[in-house]
């Protein structure tokens, strides 16, 4: 044999294999010749792939991007949860302190009772802002999903694009809400 070559396709997927085999003469002894010679005599043939090497396609850019975005939001959440359990263990009520904590030491406790009021006033008014906001964003939310189907599902005639569309913007609107709302909760926790 001259030498092996790998096949590759343009979409990237291994097809098989050529090897490049030498003329023999007809006696089947390999003849004596010189390089130039060897390279005329010499042409491929496939041969077939071993079954363990099944086809490999690779990655494309698009797929590569998708994998980004998909694990840095885990990550993200991740990172978010880790967040949440440090906010979660400051002790801020009194009664959930002990003697050696760091409030205890800097506070009076009528200090900290005033906290606690004010601490339980302000999660009171992140919740009715909360109430009142969600109330404006429902109403825009559906009367600009309406529009949107109408734009595009009836105007245009694509139901189907239309619904799509609508149901985007209604995940989307969702989803902000749904993170504005966890925010708010985190922060006032």
């Amino acid at each position: 044999a001259c030498g092996a070559l790998t096949l590759v396709t343009p979409g990237h997927e291994v097809r098989g294999v050529a090897m490049m085999v030498c003329m023999s003469d007809s006696n089947g002894q390999k003849k004596r010749t010189s390089p130039r010679q060897r390279e005329k005599n010499c042409h491929a043939a496939p041969l077939l792939a071993p079954d363990h090497w099944a086809p490999q396609k690779m990655v494309s850019l698009d797929d590569q991007v998708d994998y980004l975005i998909v694990g840095s939001s885990i990550v993200a959440l991740l990172f978010s949860v880790f967040l949440f359990k440090a906010v979660a263990s400051v002790k801020v009520n009194r009664a959930e302190t002990d003697e050696k904590s760091k409030i205890n030491q800097v506070m009076s406790s009528e200090q900290c009772a005033s906290m606690e009021v004010i601490y339980e006033a302000i999660r009171d008014g992140a919740d009715a802002f909360l109430m009142a906001e969600y109330k404006i964003c429902f109403l825009f939310v559906g009367c600009f999903s309406a529009v949107i189907y109408a734009l595009i599902g009836v105007l245009q005639e694509d139901h189907k694009g239309g619904l799509a569309t609508m149901v985007a913007f209604l995940v989307g609107a969702f989803t902000s809400m749904l993170s504005g709302y966890i925010g708010m909760k985190v922060a006032v926790f």
